[in-house]
């Protein structure tokens, strides 16, 4: 991950959009488990159950935290590390 002109690691993006649970689950870990301390990731999907459950789930067992924002046929799960 390549930091921004301001000094600022860049956010990771990950579009798992089209891909049923638990597949956008299982990338969320993956990303986490690649990223640097401070490192912003957003998971993007398309399917609910990843989105407001599943992704939310394993990032807490692992004492991450996130946040879930609504899109318009999407949604964006947003976590550092």
């Amino acid at each position: 991950m390549e930091k921004d002109g301001t000094g600022e690691l860049d956010t990771k993006r990950i579009d798992t959009r089209g891909m049923v649970c638990p597949y956008p689950s299982f990338e969320a870990v993956r990303a986490l488990s690649a990223a640097r301390a401070g490192e912003q990731i957003e998971i993007l999907t398309d399917n609910e159950e990843s989105a407001m459950k599943s992704v939310p789930t394993v990032l807490s067992v692992r004492n991450v935290k996130c946040q879930v924002e609504a899109k318009e046929g999407y949604w964006v799960i947003r976590f550092s590390k």
